[in-house]
């Protein structure tokens, strides 16, 4: 088996804005993902993820900014070692910017109409029982 077809879902801060490299008739878009947890000792640890999102068009980029909380489904391939540091990167296969509130126009995003919605709010008033 193949490491390559294990697929995780990542949530979590970017870290710094998106890097655009071309290449040939392609972006790579790079960011890194900070997913963080505390523990019983209230010690927070933080694993870092090294995204690339490859597409024809760099648009997208202007959404990876620093700070952003976002989602991103991924497969790792490769390993590369720097300072005597080991980072695993990742393959991103889809991604969702946008997880919060834009501070714009106050408009929550779809995410957000779904998961902040009162349950009370669903219940149809016309039901028969």
């Amino acid at each position: 088996m193949s490491i390559s077809n294990i697929n995780i879902q990542i949530v979590g801060r970017i870290g710094n804005d998106a890097k655009i490299n071309k290449v040939h008739d392609y972006f790579a878009i790079s960011f890194s993902v900070a997913a963080s947890e505390r523990r019983k000792n209230d010690q927070q640890v933080t694993a870092w993820f090294n995204c690339t999102y490859w597409s024809k068009s760099d648009k997208i980029a202007q959404y990876l900014t620093k700070g952003k909380l976002i989602s991103v489904v991924a497969d790792w391939f490769d390993v590369t070692e720097k300072d005597g540091k080991t980072f695993n990167n990742f393959r991103v296969k889809e991604l969702n910017p946008f997880l919060e509130k834009n501070t714009d126009t106050q408009q929550p995003t779809q995410t957000e109409r779904i998961t902040d919605k009162p349950i009370e709010e669903d219940i149809d008033d016309d039901l028969p029982f």
